[in-house]
């Protein structure tokens, strides 16, 4: 019987530490959002539909490496651009140098894939893929490039429970 005792206690205590887990992330993430809105306002970028759209859907990392990929889009100029039906290339590089890239845009599915290869080893839209979105006129993040592992749903769940 003494078993059972100790078995219901350490799982009331589970359960409030599990409690206070999730109101301790709940309350980082309202920090979080309040910092990434006051970070919105700041750089200018608020009324940015891309921007704001990958601040409502990405957990905060991603958003972080997205900010900082986004503001280099903002450094990139577009060489050429050569239209093949649904193909359209572009050539991209920095405004100051640095190597060209070359991007290649699908207006039926909206997927990009750039000679870089940074969205297949890293996972994130990228500076070359921004640019791109930004010239043909896309406002949101396709529904391909957010990954379920990046949303912010998923970062509730991933924080482990400690003492």
């Amino acid at each position: 019987m003494s078993c059972t005792l100790k078995l219901d206690h350490d799982l009331v205590l589970l359960f409030k530490h599990f409690n206070r887990v999730v109101d301790d992330k709940r309350h980082n993430e309202l920090i979080a959002e309040y910092e990434i809105r006051q970070k919105l306002s700041m750089i200018g970028l608020r009324q940015t539909p891309i921007f704001v759209h990958a601040a409502e859907t990405y957990s905060l990392t991603v958003f972080d490496a997205f900010q900082n990929e986004y503001g280099e889009s903002t450094t990139m100029i577009i060489l050429k651009q050569q239209d093949a039906g649904m193909f359209v290339e572009f050539a991209i590089m920095r405004y100051d140098g640095g190597p060209e890239r070359i991007v290649v845009f699908n207006r039926n599915d909206l997927n990009v894939r750039c000679s870089c290869k940074k969205y297949e080893n890293e996972g994130i839209l990228y500076r070359h893929a921004l640019k791109v979105f930004d010239t043909v006129g896309i406002k949101t993040i396709p529904s391909e490039y957010v990954k379920r592992s990046h949303s912010k749903l998923v970062d509730a769940f991933k924080e482990p429970i400690s003492e």
